[in-house]
Parts: structure tokens; C-alpha cells; sequence
């Protein structure tokens, strides 16, 4: 998966149109608990998630878009951006190089 352009052409009646589709992904830093809270609400049931009312901006952007036709796609770690065919890819996540790297600074301060 790399970052594409593609040009778009369709035609009307009348005209044709022609449209960019853009796909850049990007890096974007999320804490361990908040990524797995996310993934836990992923993981519900449309049923389940629209069952509860929900006040974080976060979620509640993923619940309108997550079951369209055109879904929005929820952030991954780097594993599981370049793993995409593992299952799951949970121990993985856990041992990523920042993740070691901030747990080493957190137990260096705590002592």
C-alpha cells in the first residue's frame, strides 16, 4: 500500500467528469489504551454500538461512517499497516519499537 493518484473519468448525458482520487496514508501517534479502546468498539456489532450513546467525536464518526458503502477505515499501528493479511496482529503492536522504547523511559523514571 503506497501512496497513489489516479484520475477518474466518467461520463454523463452531457459531459464527462473528471475527478483525482488521492490516497496518502500517514503517520499519527495514539496511546496503547485509546488504539485498543477503538478496536474493542470496531469489533461491536452495528447494533451494539449504536445501542449505546456515544459522546466521543472519535466514535461517533466511526459509527456513522464504519458500516457504509464507502467506509471510513479506522487507524492501525505500522504492523498492521504492513502485515494487512495477518489476523491478528496484537503481539506484534504491543512490541513495537516506540512502545519499547517509551516503556523503558517510564520504568527509568519511576526509579
Amino acid at each position: 500500500m503506497r501512496p497513489t493518484c489516479q484520475r477518474l473519468i466518467a461520463t454523463g448525458s452531457d459531459e464527462t467528469y473528471v475527478a483525482h482520487c488521492l490516497y496518502m496514508p500517514y503517520i499519527h501517534w495514539e496511546t496503547a489504551s485509546k488504539l485498543e479502546e477503538m478496536a474493542a468498539f470496531v469489533d461491536k456489532s452495528p447494533e451494539a454500538r449504536e445501542a449505546e450513546p456515544e459522546k466521543d467525536k472519535h466514535k461517533l464518526l466511526l459509527q456513522f461512517y464504519l458500516d457504509r458503502q464507502n467506509p471510513l477505515h479506522n487507524r492501525r499501528t505500522f504492523d498492521q499497516y504492513c502485515y494487512y493479511n495477518l489476523k491478528d496482529t496484537k503481539d506484534r503492536d504491543n512490541d513495537q519499537l516506540l512502545g519499547r522504547v517509551l516503556k523503558l523511559q517510564s520504568n527509568d523514571s519511576k526509579t
